[in-house]
């Protein structure tokens, strides 16, 4: 009899697991049939299928591969309505999120980048993660970027410089891919970090305009200056990440320079000066830059002039503000006026190079110089 009881109850357990297991891994949310699938399942399967294609691709910008995902149930019932996000280490996918449609399915197509490489593609939804291995051949991708002509003068800092950044994917120049450039000092227009998103020919142009600097107020002659190396760089981006490719141009530029004179003498001014009343004694700023001690003219700087009196002088300037000319010099007359005492003239700079560059923080050139003239 004890034999039979044992035998009977082992024939009730087996059965008792064997219901159990089919009913967690049939019907989780106690959902009778495929067209009733709604809402959020708490065990899903989540597997990608290739629709269109191999999982091997050229590294060429165009070539793709259509994916699907299915949601199911553990017994191959679709689920709808459910969102589905989708990611790649490499490549492009379109779209990036989608929906599972009646059957539990969601499609993206995955379009190769120009890195060669193992691409892996995820698929994340409710709280799961699917992913997918796509092989990417072709070698790496080139990038150059070149400079155009510029002259040292006004024209550098009002229309700037413009740089062309060349890509080839696979040999051949690719169109819609996405570089990055990015400047230390100065700015293209709309910031010191840009994308652009290359041509028919593989081509991206960009101005940068570089930062307007110089030296500040001196009293000593005029010395060496060193240039400034103002570094460029453009870099490609795939999978809206910076990668390892990139190129680089670096611009020298010489700091712009000014000198105050009077008394219409190329000699540099001295700090004291002694003039009659009723004078006008000639003023001129000169701008320029300096290589190897050898002075270049800057025009179109505006210079302003102001005539400060102490005592009783009442001293003048003809013209507050003056641009450079061709031969780099802002020129006005300083007048004694009527009064003995004493007075200072004083020339200021503040020049900004054009473009959007506010957020740069040494795009501003500020310069200024005086001098103390007594009227006797």
């Amino acid at each position: 009899m004890d034999s039979f009881y044992k035998i009977w109850l082992g024939v009730v357990g087996v059965f008792i697991g064997v219901s159990v297991l089919i009913s967690a891994c049939t019907n989780p949310h106690n959902v009778p049939s495929e067209h009733s699938n709604t809402g959020t399942p708490t065990q899903i399967c989540l597997d990608f299928y290739a629709v269109t294609g191999n999982y091997i691709l050229t590294g060429d910008g165009v070539s793709w591969l259509e994916l699907e995902v299915r949601i199911t149930d553990c017994n191959g019932n679709g689920y709808p309505a459910l969102p589905v996000t989708f990611s790649a280490t490499l490549g492009s996918l379109d779209p990036t999120s989608a929906t599972t449609d009646e059957q539990g399915k969601a499609r993206v197509i995955f379009t190769a980048g120009c890195i060669p490489g193992e691409a892996v593609v995820y698929a994340h939804s409710t709280g799961r993660a699917a992913t997918t291995n796509i092989t990417i051949t072709g070698g790496p991708p080139q990038i150059v970027l070149s400079r155009g002509s510029y002259t040292h003068d006004i024209s550098l800092y009002e229309t700037g410089i413009l740089f062309e950044a060349t890509f080839l994917c696979a040999g051949t120049p690719a169109q819609g891919m996405i570089l990055a450039f990015w400047c230390e000092y100065g700015c293209f227009v709309g910031g010191s970090e840009v994308y652009l998103e290359t041509d028919q020919n593989g081509s991206a142009t960009i101005t940068w305009f570089p930062p307007a600097w110089g030296t500040e107020e001196t009293l000593d002659e005029i010395s060496h200056s060193a240039p400034r190396s103002h570094v460029i760089t453009v870099t490609y981006m795939e999978a809206g990440k910076m990668t390892a490719y990139n190129d680089t141009v670096i611009v020298s530029l010489y700091p712009l320079q000014a000198r105050l004179y009077l008394d219409g003498s190329q000699s540099f001014k001295e700090d004291y000066y002694k003039a009659s009343t009723q004078a006008q004694i000639p003023v001129a700023v000169s701008v320029f830059y300096t290589i190897d001690d050898i002075r270049y003219p800057v025009s179109s700087i505006p210079v302003s002039f102001k005539a400060k009196n102490d005592w009783n002088s009442n001293a003048s300037v003809d013209q507050v503000t003056v641009r450079t000319g061709n031969d780099g010099s802002a020129r006005t007359y300083f007048r004694t006026g009527t009064q003995p005492g004493q007075a200072t003239l004083s020339a200021d700079i503040d020049f900004r190079s054009a473009g959007n560059c506010i957020t740069q923080t040494d795009n501003n050139w500020q310069w200024s110089d005086h001098a103390v003239i007594t009227i006797e």
